[in-house]
């Protein structure tokens, strides 16, 4: 599986940032002078310090903890959706790191969670 489907996309990461998530991931979308491409933080590869955490599951998951309710997968139109345990719209993508990303999102926009 390609790691881009397993991550949460450069535009939301560059939200999450903009949006203060503490930036420790094990990727990171980083700009290599002509675009932005995913690395490991092992790989410490870039110089440009323009670069973004790039979430899995598994760290959405924690950010997150004990707010999410139910996580599915809709097969009829191929996304994930994720709802929250507070009061909140479910959020789709069609990618799992996406919607957790979304509603991470969401929840901090809302000042339904602080990060």
């Amino acid at each position: 599986m390609k790691l881009e489907i397993q991550v949460c996309s450069l535009e939301l990461s560059q939200k999450l940032h903009a949006l203060g998530v503490k930036q420790e991931s094990l990727f990171w979308w980083h700009h290599n002078k002509r675009r932005f491409v995913l690395a490991s933080s092992r790989d410490r590869l870039w110089t440009n310090q323009e670069r973004y955490a790039a979430f899995t599951v598994a760290e959405l998951d924690d950010i997150l903890k004990h707010r999410l309710n139910s996580v599915f997968y809709l097969e009829a139109s191929d996304e994930w959706v994720v709802k929250a345990s507070v009061k909140a719209p479910a959020q789709f993508d069609p990618h799992p790191a996406g919607a957790r990303a979304k509603m991470l999102i969401y929840l901090i926009e809302n000042q339904l969670i602080t990060v």
